[in-house]
Formats: structure tokens, sequence, C-alpha cells
């Protein structure tokens, strides 16, 4: 006992500080490796960056949930810290904290967890919300790129009247106003998710063929198509940005949805034209929208893969 009483009294003698730094400088180095985030809260931050105190405790916060529990357990031999609580998962589930001691200093260091159920959801919900805004964003740099450039394709590539140009494009209107309803009322049924992926890619399918068609009628089927791919996703959209914030701030969740769409139709048109100016052509403008659909619905996927609470799409 007396080596370790010495070894004891001679580490209180370098300083708080000093302890304080050795443990943390370990304790940062196997979290960076473990690749869980963290940061120094409480009595020991004021102690390392502004005046002296004393404290014999470490408060650090991880920038991880308790579903990290293993990884965070699997470090502590490197500073070494032994766990305190004997029942670790009942008590971190509990308290969101796990308690260590340093048993060579009495140094006490506290992991808290930083995200909570409520907090997870929140960041998913938000999460959500961008995701959403993103979909918006592509469907009307899209909608507003085939508004102008398949009315030019027709003329320059198909040599097609103005009558049946105006058919096509009616046709697509129409398609849009009267789809948008029956889809908006379907997903209050099914969900939101599913329409906005589904409607993604039935638009996305007629954009990769129109190069190909010059006929008046393989035009007009293409031109449905899309304007049921499109009525799809945004009869959708602003319903499930509606359900993913408070409603206290549901009119500034629906004014960033709206101006990533003013954004996405406005910048569409500009792009695809500097496109058509090259060698690529009709072919270049309607593939790069087609493009830009599978990216927005890929990264829509991707985001709320994990669904948060009141999503209604299971």
């Amino acid at each position: 006992m007396k080596p370790t009483a010495n070894r004891r009294r001679h580490t209180r003698c370098r300083g708080p500080g000093l302890v304080f730094e050795e443990i943390l400088a370990r304790l940062a180095a196997a979290l960076e490796r473990h690749g869980i985030p963290s940061m120094v809260i409480g009595g020991q931050a004021v102690l390392l960056y502004g005046e002296p105190r004393l404290t014999r405790d470490i408060d650090v916060t991880l920038g991880v949930g308790t579903d990290r529990l293993a990884s965070v357990l699997k470090l502590l031999p490197e500073i070494p810290l032994r766990p305190l609580p004997p029942d670790l998962e009942v008590f971190v589930q509990r308290t969101m904290v796990l308690p260590a001691l340093h048993e060579a200093t009495g140094v006490r260091v506290d992991l808290i967890f930083s995200f909570t159920p409520y907090e997870q959801e929140a960041i998913a919900r938000a999460r959500g919300v961008l995701a959403v805004s993103f979909i918006e964003a592509g469907q009307y740099y899209t909608y507003g790129s085939v508004e102008l450039f398949l009315v030019k394709y027709m003329t320059d590539v198909s040599n097609m009247n103005g009558l049946l140009q105006s058919i096509i494009l009616f046709s697509l209107v129409i398609t849009v106003v009267f789809s948008k309803p029956l889809v908006g009322r379907l997903s209050d049924k099914a969900g939101r998710r599913t329409p906005i992926v589904l409607g993604c890619t039935v638009s996305l399918v007629p954009l990769v063929f129109i190069p190909f068609f010059t006929q008046f009628s393989a035009l007009l089927a293409l031109a449905i198509a899309y304007g049921v791919g499109f009525s799809m996703v945004t009869s959708v959209t602003s319903a499930f940005v509606s359900e993913l914030v408070p409603l206290k701030i549901v009119g500034g969740a629906m004014g960033f949805i709206g101006t990533l769409m003013d954004v996405g139709q406005f910048l569409g048109p500009i792009f695809c034209g500097l496109i058509l100016s090259t060698f690529l052509g009709y072919v270049g403008v309607f593939y790069s929208l087609a493009l830009v659909l599978l990216i927005t619905v890929a990264t829509f996927a991707l985001i709320t893969a994990s669904k948060p609470t009141g999503d209604d799409d299971a």
C-alpha cells in the first residue's frame, strides 16, 4: 500500500491542472481513435482554460447517444478508467451518464451522452426538413427547365407546329392540376415518403427518353408521365414538412422550402441553357435533369432512411 500512497502524493504535488491535463489528453486521444466526438465542460474546463479552482471530477460530453455505450466501454481501459455503476446499461439508459474512476489519482470522470431520444428525434426531423426542401428544389429546377426546353426541342428537333406544342404543354399542366389532389389524399393514408421516392422515379424516366422521340404521340405520353411524377412529389412535400416541425415554426419551414423551390426554378433554365450551347445538346439537357432528380431522390432516401416519430409511412 505504501508505494501506492507515495505515488498518489507525488501525483497531487503536481497540481490538479497537470493531473487533469494528463487524463484528458489520454481520454481525448482514445475518443478520437474510436471516432467519438467530445467536449470538456464544467469545473475542469475553467481549470484548464481560465482561473484555477479546486475540483476532483471531470465532465466530458460525448457527441454520441447511448447506442455507442459498447464503444465507450471498450476505450476506458486505455486511459485507464473503471466504470462505477454495477448495472451499467440500466444506469446509463436512465441517466445518460457513465461515471468512471481514475484509480491512480482518485479523479472521477463523468462521460455524458448528449443525444437523448428527444434530441435524436429533433435532429432526424430537422434533417427531414432539409431533405424535403432539397427534393422540392430539384423538382422545380427540373420543371422550370422542362417547360422551356421541351418547347425548344419540339421546335428545333421535332419541327412541331404551335398547336401541337400547346396541346402537349396543356396536357402536362392539366395532369399536374388534377393529379395533385388525388396523390395528396392518398398520401394521407399511405404516408409521405413513398410518394416522394416513387414520384421522383416516375418523373425521371420520361426525361431519359425525350431526346430519342420526335413524334407527337410519344412526346405527349412522356409529358403526361412526367407530370404525374412531378405532381406525386410536390403534392406531398408541404404536408410532410408541416408534420416534421412544431406548429409554431411551420411558417418558417414553409418559407424555407419555398425559397429553395424558387432558387431551383430560377437556376434550372440557366444551367440547361449552358448545357444546350455545348456539344451535348438536348441529350445533355434532359439527361442532366434526370441526373438532378436521381441525386435528389437518392439523398432524400438516405437521409430519411431512419424515420422520426410522426412519419406515418410505415
